[in-house]
């Protein structure tokens, strides 16, 4: 009785790769993640799943500091 182990989920590895001034590819994904864009203020500005090779579509955004934090926590500042 108790415990026998515990398994740690390590939020996968991966990369920004900015396709042109709107689009970014999320390299390494290798699952459907959820994603959310906040703006310098904290309000969410999109909420969205990708899928691999997918890619975000920053167009809709006003020129600015963004962030950019996915299902795993894993985080990036993007400037639009």
């Amino acid at each position: 009785d108790g415990i026998v182990g515990v398994k740690i989920e390590k939020p996968e590895p991966f990369e920004l790769i900015f396709l042109d001034a709107t689009h970014v590819l999320l390299n390494g994904i290798t699952r459907q993640t959820t994603y959310a864009i906040f703006n310098s203020l904290g309000e969410t500005e999109l909420h969205n799943s990708l899928d691999p090779n997918g890619t975000i579509d920053l167009s809709t955004l006003p020129h600015g500091l963004y962030i950019l934090r996915f299902d795993g926590n894993q985080t990036f500042k993007v400037v639009r």
